[in-house]
């Protein structure tokens, strides 16, 4: 099966998109596109990959052929400037379609469907509550909602990733096929390895660790960990908060902390491969601070899965999906403010226990839902399609 998969943010991020797509690619033949946006500084518009961005080209990164898609940037708060954008964006997918025979496309909200050719939408997130609560321009938050709502209308499936946004979508498009598949974690990647992991990246194996480890973009966010840092200073000196990737909030919360003092705060920059497992291994307890919204309450915290998978205690804001998912080594704050992160987060540290992995996480093994992933693709192509591709 040939598969061509649209992922909602660069190639280099670590997303969901991305964990998929190496799973399926062991199977069947799997091309994504990719695409740049985060220009925003002035050395980054008179850089070499700002100028190689007006230009399509082809790689391949780890067996996958990646197709990079020619956008002129920055767009978010030019609605001439985005639709020029997605004038390429559409050409570059026909071209694509065509030239590999694609069996089925994988989209996202990034731009609309193509025609003539099988396909399941991806709901990742609850975009649209997203860019309405975060976005800085949001008349694009009407933009997305029509994307998706025309891949929805055109698709075979719709898969989300959690089951409040299985609630929410089936009773927006009660004639939708819609399919619950939520995030996954590779575990026979991500296991228990503290001492071994502490070790390689040079941490004191004795000192108690507390890690947020994902980009940090949100203002709120940053306040509660710097919360965290605070508290970890005064109740127990020894211990350090790990900061790792990237984020537009990061540089400022660095410069804060450094300015209140708290030299308890460990930033080991952006990660990937086996250093970022290892990052996930090293900790005690993992953070997820978001606040509580219409949006963040439908996520799967991919970080959540990673620290669970490792036997980190999880400390994690009140978020449904995950008080529905159960996890035994979470500990929910009671409320959606700093102060009861704070205490949640003291409460899993003092917990001292040995890694334990919880039983929970085997339904998010992304081998399994991988398999079920490509179920539902195959489902997607026409019955009449699929022996002479598969003899091709």
């Amino acid at each position: 099966m040939k598969v061509l998969w649209i992922p909602h943010a660069p190639w280099y991020t670590p997303q969901r998109a991305r964990f998929f797509v190496e799973q399926l690619a062991k199977d069947h033949q799997v091309f994504v596109t990719d695409w740049q946006a985060d220009f925003t500084r002035l050395p980054d518009f008179l850089s070499h990959r700002y100028l190689r961005n007006f230009f399509s080209w082809r790689y391949k990164e780890g067996g996958v052929p990646v197709e990079h898609v020619p956008r002129v940037a920055p767009a978010l708060f030019s609605p001439w400037l985005r639709s020029f954008n997605t004038h390429l964006y559409q050409r570059t997918l026909e071209r694509l379609i065509a030239r590999e025979r694609i069996d089925v496309v994988v989209g996202s909200f990034v731009v609309p469907p193509p025609e003539n050719v099988p396909k399941v939408v991806d709901i990742f997130d609850d975009n649209v509550a997203y860019w309405l609560e975060y976005g800085k321009n949001k008349a694009y938050a009407e933009e997305i909602a029509a994307n998706e709502e025309a891949w929805i209308s055109s698709s075979a499936a719709t898969v989300v990733v959690s089951s409040v946004l299985a609630d929410k979508m089936s009773a927006r498009y009660p004639g939708a096929r819609i399919v619950y598949i939520p995030n996954g974690v590779d575990l026979g990647v991500y296991v228990p390895d503290r001492s071994n992991a502490r070790e390689k990246l040079g941490l004191d194996p004795e000192r108690p660790l507390v890690g947020n480890i994902g980009s940090l973009d949100r203002a709120p966010e940053a306040v509660r960990l710097l919360a965290v840092a605070a508290a970890l200073k005064h109740i127990d000196p020894g211990a350090r908060l790990v900061l790792a990737g990237r984020g537009s909030m990061l540089r400022g919360f660095l410069g804060e902390a450094a300015q209140r003092g708290l030299d308890n705060v460990h930033y080991a920059g952006f990660a990937t491969g086996e250093r970022l497992v290892g990052l996930f291994q090293s900790l005690d307890v993992g953070l997820c601070p978001y606040l509580v919204t219409t949006g963040s309450n439908a996520i799967v915290p991919m970080r959540l899965l990673h620290y669970s998978a490792v036997g980190s205690r999880v400390v994690s804001s009140p978020l449904e999906e995950v008080r529905r998912m159960g996890f035994d080594n979470v500990f929910l704050a009671k409320d959606d403010n700093d102060a009861s992160f704070v205490h949640a987060t003291l409460s899993a540290l003092e917990a001292r226990a040995e890694p334990a992995v919880p039983a929970q996480i085997s339904h998010y093994d992304l081998s399994a839902l991988s398999r079920r992933y490509a179920e539902i693709l195959a489902q997607a192509v026409p019955a009449r399609l699929r022996p002479a591709r598969d003899a091709g």
